[in-house]
């Protein structure tokens, strides 16, 4: 039984069992959410009540011998293992559950032996064939996995997780690899050569500064698979489509979209290829056992590190969520992940979790965020890892946290209305108004979100003076407010509409340092930039921009022509290569243009492969014959 972390299930379990506290079905599944939601020792005490009642229930020792195994008591584990194989000898699905729990805790290698013993007792489990084979992929195994997933097809053809991930496994072979000194990107051929080599770059570059901070290596090459469809991406990872995330990291392999997955300015794609090298690291440095909350909060944590305007920031949801005392505490931070009782809780929890790292890194150090992952290694759970490394109980930790968050958000957390509440299902402000926009605002200058709507409300009918007091009241309220409507994008358009352009670029240097996925905010930043005069800072926008969407060709143009003012000769190669990877309608003239950025780059020899083929393809295309020539002499003994 599996509801896919919908909202109010194990509040519809709890009241079942008000009704009936025997019903041990109900139990079961209370055990195995909490398996899910690492609350081990209510995992193991919902089962024990089952077996008080029926010592002979599979499913509940198979839940106890799963909550023993995670708990790394391999004494207790054995002894509820032996008690289900001697009730069922032949009993593979004790082994599958095992199997399943340690899949859902990021435990992929034990879930590939268990299911290995699974199909050991019973080689007719096509199930336990399934999760063998899906928890290989997930370990990188890839034709290992391939084979048991047809093998259990073909005993059970009506098992959509496994037709899917078949169907997806056919399409492999359209992916191309670009192999790195510790990365096997897979990314399709209508995009890898575009994607390549910004990923490759951005891969090694995170791998440099992750491995030396968290001293850990990843044992062999990690792969990283980059998918243009997220229903494919939604598939390998969960064998369904559907999926909301970006990416997902099984530890030495990692699956996440393609930019062109989703619409442009709605993820950065660099800082999703961050975040999840990130989890490889926490994952491995902790033998996987790191908790979902920690190695959230980690990746968040190095996203913000790894570019100013990456990660997560504050939201009006969260900051609705921290004045009502809505946040989770921390012992119940997973559920935010995995049950969230709201579509806003899991990016409140992403960026609660950060906090909480952001909090013991500057309090404590970076050295206690590896005792931490040491302690997770170990087995102690997170009461345990805290108290012995920050000395803390998770109780007194809560009572800290909230008043750090509270004193750091006092400004923004003054200015934010009260949160929704539900009315007969909706979903209602508890300051409702029939006022128009100014007229609320007038009434509640202090009201961030009262000033922003009257703003937009003025600038959407052309009234732009008037509009931009209260965008500027409202980023005085809310400076990091990080919205794809935040108050420094239409004042930056109103201040570039008087002239002030200046002022303008203020305003976008402001939002795109909250912002990793405001794509017309870098592009309008690069054009004032360079109309300044300040051509590495309009370089450096469009190049960030490309981390957004890197598919239009006219970015690329600007960044050769910025390139090659700035003198930045590999700049002008990487541009120009990129836009003959998105295919131009002038081949020719692009190959020509790649090949004279070669020549100045001081490659001769990859000049010449370049204008060759603009040759072949435009045999009397003069330009290119007179470079061809020029590049003859050069290796004659001339100067090309």
């Amino acid at each position: 039984m599996d509801f896919n972390g919908m909202p109010g299930v194990v509040e519809a379990i709890r009241r079942s069992l008000g009704v009936d506290p025997a019903l041990a079905e109900a139990r079961v599944f209370l055990s195995e959410v909490f398996l899910e939601q690492e609350d081990l020792d209510g995992a193991a005490r919902e089962a024990e009540a089952v077996l008080g009642q029926n010592p002979a229930s599979l499913p509940a020792l198979s839940a106890l011998a799963a909550a023993r195994f995670l708990q790394g008591d391999q004494g207790r584990f054995e002894e509820a293992r032996k008690r289900a194989l001697e009730l069922s000898p032949r009993n593979a699905e004790l082994y599958n559950r095992l199997a399943e729990m340690s899949a859902r805790n990021r435990l992929f290698p034990q879930a590939v032996a268990f299911a290995q013993q699974a199909v050991a007792l019973d080689a007719r489990s096509w199930r336990g064939l399934g999760i063998l084979g899906l928890n290989e992929l997930r370990v990188g195994a890839i034709e290992e996995g391939r084979k048991n997933l047809e093998a259990s097809f073909k005993g059970d053809p009506y098992n959509v997780w496994i037709k899917n991930t078949l169907d997806l496994l056919d399409t492999f072979p359209k992916y191309e690899e670009t192999r790195t000194e510790h990365f096997r990107i897979l990314i399709h051929g209508k995009e890898s050569a575009l994607l390549a080599p910004y990923a490759a770059e951005l891969a090694e570059e995170a791998y440099g500064k992750l491995s030396e901070r968290y001293r850990y290596r990843p044992e062999g090459p990690v792969r990283i698979e980059i998918y243009p469809d997220h229903a494919d991406f939604s598939v390998r990872t969960v064998g369904l489509a559907g999926l909301a995330g970006l990416g997902a990291c099984f530890g030495p392999v990692m699956a996440m979209d393609s930019p062109s997955a989703r619409a442009v300015g709605k993820f950065n794609w660099g800082s999703t290829l961050w975040h999840e090298v990130t989890h490889t690291f926490t994952l491995g440095a902790s033998r996987q056992k790191v908790p979902r909350w920690f190695t959230e909060g980690l990746s968040v944590h190095e996203e913000h590190r790894a570019r100013e305007g990456w990660g997560d920031d504050a939201t009006l949801e969260f900051l609705r969520a921290l004045k009502s005392g809505a946040l989770l505490p921390l012992r119940d931070l997973n559920s935010g992940f995995v049950r969230p009782t709201n579509p806003e809780q899991v990016g409140i929890s992403y960026y609660q979790a950060s906090l909480v790292v952001d909090w013991i890194e500057a309090q404590r150090g970076f050295p206690a965020i590896l005792d931490l992952l040491a302690a997770y290694a170990e087995g102690r759970t997170t009461e345990d890892a805290f108290r012995k490394v920050l000395g803390t109980t998770l109780d007194d930790f809560d009572r800290v946290f909230l008043a750090y968050a509270s004193e750091r958000f006092a400004g923004p957390l003054a200015a934010v209305s009260a949160p929704p509440i539900e009315v007969g299902g909706l979903t209602l402000t508890r300051q409702i108004t029939t006022e128009d926009p100014e007229l609320r605002a007038k009434a509640n200058p202090s009201d961030f979100d009262a000033q922003r709507m009257a703003g937009m409300a003025l600038f959407h009918h052309q009234r732009l003076a008037e509009a931009l007091p209260y965008f500027e009241r409202a980023r005085a309220l809310f400076p990091d407010y990080p919205g794809e409507d935040s108050p420094s994008w239409f004042l930056a358009l109103i201040y570039k509409e008087q002239g002030k352009r200046r002022q303008a670029i203020d305003e976008l240097v402001r939002l795109v340092s909250i912002n990793d996925s405001h794509y017309r905010g870098q592009l309008e930043l690069a054009t004032l930039r360079e109309a300044e005069g300040d051509l590495s800072g309009a370089a450096a926008a469009l190049d960030r921009a490309l981390y957004i969407s890197p598919f239009e060709p006219v970015v690329h143009e600007r960044l050769a022509a910025l390139y090659t003012r700035l003198g930045d000769r590999a700049g002008v190669v990487r541009a120009r290569r990129s836009l003959i990877a998105l295919d131009p309608v002038d081949r020719p003239e692009a190959l020509y243009q790649l090949a004279l950025a070669l020549v100045e780059a001081g490659d001769p020899a990859g000049a010449r492969r370049e204008v060759l083929r603009a040759l072949e393809l435009a045999p009397r295309f003069q330009r290119a014959q007179e470079l061809l020539l020029r590049l003859h002499d050069a290796r004659a003994g001339g100067t090309p």
